[in-house]
């Protein structure tokens, strides 16, 4: 547990006892009530019923919270709850990334993992590179893949924050850098970093030993990302279990 994590127990802590004086002048209060006969205001009822209430949820979240190991922790916690874990990793935009993955070959889960890492299911989101959409591409390399699709019409940048649209040249992109490395986790540095940069990194013994896949990944970014997708991929298969299916209602 960090310091950060320590000081806002702490501050919690101050803000429940300070709720648990609270409740104990308003237990004075109802004792001095039921003496005279007063009836309990709405507030006081709410107060006799909502404080205790309140700290048991309090103490709850931070019992979870400590023996869980910090927010990671509690993350993983309501992982092991498939509903919760549902939520965290949905299946959302599955009429556009089943038939697109399916198409290029990939698996969905896959595919559902790289739109999680890069944008959270946000179609909206623009990264501070300037990449656009679920699957976060920017424009140079959206002009570039148009080629790869040529009976496509020809789209403008802002075509990106269509799902449909981004789901498809995400995967076309992902599938290309696929065929191209040969290894799923090359390719994902390759999605994130750029081919040209994984084409230099394999070709120095600092970072490659066989030119094939990459034993260290110089961009810190880079490496958390793949880091992330590789888990966030893991969970989507353990959870959906669904990729055979799919591709076999589609033939």
């Amino acid at each position: 547990m960090n310091k950060e994590q320590t000081q806002e127990i702490s501050r919690v802590g101050i803000r429940s006892v300070e709720s648990v004086k609270a409740a104990m002048r308003s237990k004075k209060r109802t004792a001095r009530h039921h003496r005279t006969g007063e009836p309990l205001t709405t507030v006081e009822k709410w107060i006799k019923i909502g404080i205790p209430c309140i700290l048991l949820v309090i103490g709850g979240i931070l019992a979870i919270i400590f023996l869980a190991g910090g927010p990671r922790g509690l993350e993983q916690q309501l992982e092991k709850n498939e509903i919760f874990a549902k939520k965290m990793y949905p299946e959302k935009y599955a009429e556009f990334v089943v038939p697109e993955a399916i198409k290029n070959g990939l698996e969905p889960e896959l595919v559902y993992a790289i739109i999680k890492a890069e944008s959270d299911f946000n179609p909206e989101a623009v990264s501070s590179v300037g990449a656009m959409g679920l699957m976060q591409m920017t424009p140079s390399t959206f002009e570039w893949v148009q080629t790869m699709i040529p009976s496509d019409p020809a789209y403008e940048k802002e075509a990106l924050f269509d799902p449909e649209v981004s789901i498809r040249y995400g995967c076309k992109y992902l599938a290309w850098n696929l065929k191209k490395f040969g290894d799923l986790e090359t390719a994902l540095c390759a999605y994130n970093a750029g081919p040209g940069n994984v084409s230099q990194w394999l070709k120095t013994k600092q970072y490659s030993t066989d030119g094939k896949t990459l034993q260290y990944i110089p961009f810190k970014d880079t490496e958390a990302y793949v880091e992330n997708v590789m888990r966030y991929y893991e969970k989507y298969k353990e959870l959906y279990h669904n990729y055979e299916q799919e591709v076999s209602s589609t033939l």
